[in-house]
Protein backbone atom coordinates (compact mmCIF):
# COMPACT_ATOMS: atom_id res chain seq x y z
CA UNK A 1 0.00 0.00 0.00
CA UNK A 2 1.26 3.46 -0.86
CA UNK A 3 2.13 6.04 1.78
CA UNK A 4 0.49 9.47 1.95
CA UNK A 5 3.45 11.27 0.36
CA UNK A 6 3.38 8.90 -2.61
CA UNK A 7 -0.37 9.35 -2.99
CA UNK A 8 -0.11 13.13 -2.81
CA UNK A 9 2.38 13.07 -5.70
CA UNK A 10 -0.38 11.43 -7.75
CA UNK A 11 -3.01 14.15 -7.20
CA UNK A 12 -2.25 16.07 -10.39
CA UNK A 13 -1.86 12.95 -12.58
CA UNK A 14 -5.21 11.76 -11.17
CA UNK A 15 -6.87 15.09 -11.94
CA UNK A 16 -5.42 14.91 -15.47
CA UNK A 17 -6.53 11.25 -15.95
CA UNK A 18 -2.92 10.14 -16.44
CA UNK A 19 -2.56 7.38 -13.86
CA UNK A 20 -1.75 3.82 -14.89
CA UNK A 21 -4.31 1.18 -13.98
CA UNK A 22 -2.18 -0.06 -11.08
CA UNK A 23 -1.50 3.47 -9.76
CA UNK A 24 -5.19 4.31 -10.08
CA UNK A 25 -6.17 1.24 -8.05
CA UNK A 26 -3.62 2.05 -5.33
CA UNK A 27 -4.67 5.71 -5.34
CA UNK A 28 -8.37 4.91 -4.95
CA UNK A 29 -7.74 2.28 -2.26
CA UNK A 30 -5.73 4.79 -0.24
CA UNK A 31 -8.23 7.60 -0.76
CA UNK A 32 -11.03 5.34 0.48
CA UNK A 33 -9.30 4.93 3.82
CA UNK A 34 -7.29 8.14 4.40
CA UNK A 35 -9.26 11.17 5.52
CA UNK A 36 -6.15 13.38 5.54
CA UNK A 37 -5.34 12.63 1.89
CA UNK A 38 -8.97 13.20 0.86
CA UNK A 39 -8.88 16.61 2.55
CA UNK A 40 -5.53 17.45 0.95
CA UNK A 41 -6.84 16.28 -2.44
CA UNK A 42 -9.88 18.56 -2.13
CA UNK A 43 -7.55 21.52 -1.62
CA UNK A 44 -5.32 20.54 -4.57
CA UNK A 45 -8.32 19.97 -6.81
CA UNK A 46 -9.90 23.29 -5.96
CA UNK A 47 -6.67 25.24 -6.44
CA UNK A 48 -5.54 23.46 -9.63
CA UNK A 49 -8.93 23.52 -11.33
CA UNK A 50 -9.62 27.08 -10.21
CA UNK A 51 -6.31 28.23 -11.68
CA UNK A 52 -7.01 26.38 -14.93
CA UNK A 53 -10.43 27.93 -15.27
CA UNK A 54 -9.06 31.38 -14.57
CA UNK A 55 -6.25 30.82 -17.09
CA UNK A 56 -8.84 29.86 -19.69
CA UNK A 57 -10.85 32.98 -18.75
CA UNK A 58 -13.89 30.89 -17.96
CA UNK A 59 -16.39 31.85 -15.33
CA UNK A 60 -15.70 30.05 -12.07
CA UNK A 61 -19.44 29.25 -11.86
CA UNK A 62 -18.83 26.76 -14.68
CA UNK A 63 -16.84 24.68 -12.21
CA UNK A 64 -19.12 21.66 -12.73
CA UNK A 65 -17.08 18.65 -11.67
CA UNK A 66 -16.00 18.96 -8.07
CA UNK A 67 -13.47 16.69 -6.45
CA UNK A 68 -16.02 14.38 -4.82
CA UNK A 69 -17.86 13.91 -8.11
CA UNK A 70 -14.61 12.98 -9.89
CA UNK A 71 -13.74 10.38 -7.25
CA UNK A 72 -17.30 9.00 -7.40
CA UNK A 73 -17.29 8.82 -11.19
CA UNK A 74 -14.02 6.89 -11.21
CA UNK A 75 -15.43 4.36 -8.72
CA UNK A 76 -18.58 3.89 -10.80
CA UNK A 77 -16.75 3.43 -14.10
CA UNK A 78 -13.87 1.23 -12.93
CA UNK A 79 -14.19 -2.56 -13.13
CA UNK A 80 -14.70 -4.39 -9.87
CA UNK A 81 -11.38 -4.84 -8.09
CA UNK A 82 -10.38 -8.07 -6.44
CA UNK A 83 -10.04 -8.00 -2.67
Amino acid sequence: MMECKEIQKLFIPFIDDKLSVSDLAAFLDHMDTCKECREEYDIYYTVIMGMRYLDERQNISEFKLDSEQKLSLIHISEPTRRS
